[in-house]
């Protein structure tokens, strides 16, 4: 799926360019021809870094393929409209992409998994369920309004999140700030004293002079390395186990890490069941959810022992640090009235309340921790840059 860089003119004789993506020259024609635009010349271009596709996009796509099958369009025509009409060239290169294989005779679920990297299992596996029991287009419903909840605990937990950082940020800040400009005013009115300074004020000035010397952006640049070098050893398979097997043994990370996994784990699984799926089936792919290397290690061992013939509530008993013994009572109770759908919704909800409240506690602890902190740092150069200050009025 080409990119190509463009020049052209509009209905005012103004020379133009731009990059657009188009599966070829007549597209882009016809795409600048929308935009009163004649094409001039064209070449095709290689684009190195493009906008990440947003959940939102892949919402709107399913929304709008939902749309479109229940006013009665053919799937391939409805797909073409979308990816025409898609705000992001990389996610429209990806629906056309979809839009060509099922024109060509693949199911909506093969096109799908032929771009895994935008949609995962479960978006695969719901077009499936949708094709294969003759109702796609409800399929897509409960699809739309999973993602719909999930884009909404997104946003609450972006939101619990940001107030330690913009905390935090402040607190940085406030200390650059007094470093790097108040005492460095405060240094060069000690220069002209001639006199001892005390040993905090000494440490502070050169503290300050570090900070404001080559020497600081040199091991800026090279702890900047070295986070960098951290970042891609933990994309690879053996430093993402490393990290996550880490996670799981902090105290503070251990319980949101647990109840962030295990409440899309068991939301996925509802899903499935709700679209007509077997169960083993729903568990293996809902597994595929799981982000955390350990636990989802943990959930193949629980996917092979239900495929064992096990019965899912027991099964899940032996999974105490992940399950509690009052959710496996409550899956129980789901298997045994046949609501086990609606019961796995009940307890996804409480793991996302969970973690909603162990983000509220630790901003409850974080916040004033670092304000304290930052108080006291502000009161030690207070007392580090007005000591000798005071000292110099006795003297006088």
């Amino acid at each position: 799926m080409p990119y190509f860089a463009w020049k052209g003119v509009n209905l005012r004789a103004q020379i133009c360019n731009g990059v657009q993506f188009a599966r070829n020259k007549s597209d882009l024609d016809a795409l600048l021809i929308k935009k009163d635009i004649a094409l001039l010349s064209l070449k095709q271009k290689k684009i190195w870094w493009n906008k990440p596709i947003s959940l939102q996009a892949k919402i709107d796509y399913f929304i709008q393929l939902n749309m479109l099958i229940k006013a009665g369009m053919l799937l391939p025509d409805a797909l073409n409209l979308i990816a025409d009409q898609a705000p992001n060239s990389r996610f429209a290169a990806v629906a056309y992409q979809v839009a060509d294989q099922v024109q060509e005779g693949n199911s909506l679920s093969q096109g799908l998994a032929n771009a895994r990297t935008v949609f995962d299992p479960l978006m695969i596996q719901m077009a499936c369920v949708g094709q294969e029991s003759g109702s796609l287009a409800a399929s897509l419903q409960v699809l739309t309004n999973h993602l719909e909840s999930l884009a909404s605990f997104r946003a609450r937990l972006k939101a619990a999140l940001m107030l330690p950082l913009v905390t935090f940020c402040f607190f940085l800040v406030v200390i650059s700030i007094m470093l790097m400009v108040i005492v460095p005013q405060f240094a060069s009115l000690f220069a002209s004293m001639h006199r001892e300074l005390p040993g905090s004020t000494k440490m502070m000035i050169g503290v300050s002079n570090f900070l404001r010397s080559g020497y600081f952006v040199l091991i800026g640049a090279l702890n900047f390395m070295i986070l960098l070098l951290i970042r891609l050893y933990l994309k690879t398979g053996k430093g993402k186990r490393l990290f996550d097997k880490f996670l799981m043994h902090m105290p503070l990370s251990r319980g949101l890490v647990i109840n962030k996994n295990m409440a899309g784990f068991f939301q996925s699984i509802a899903l499935l069941i709700k679209g007509g799926m077997p169960l083993v089936k729903a568990v293996m792919i809902a597994k595929e959810s799981i982000v955390n290397s350990v636990i989802k290690r943990q959930m193949e061992n629980l996917a092979d022992e239900i495929n064992a013939g096990g019965s899912f509530a027991e099964t899940l008993s032996g999974y105490p640090a992940l399950i509690g013994q009052e959710m496996v009572s409550l899956i129980k109770v789901g298997q045994e009235s046949g609501m086990l759908a609606d019961m796995l919704v009940r307890v996804s909800d409480i793991y996302q309340q969970r973690l909603m409240n162990g983000l509220s506690r630790i901003n409850t602890l974080f916040q004033p921790f670092l304000l304290i902190i930052l108080g006291l740092m502000i009161t030690g150069l207070i007392l580090a840059l007005y000591t000798p200050i005071m000292s110099l009025s006795y003297a006088i």
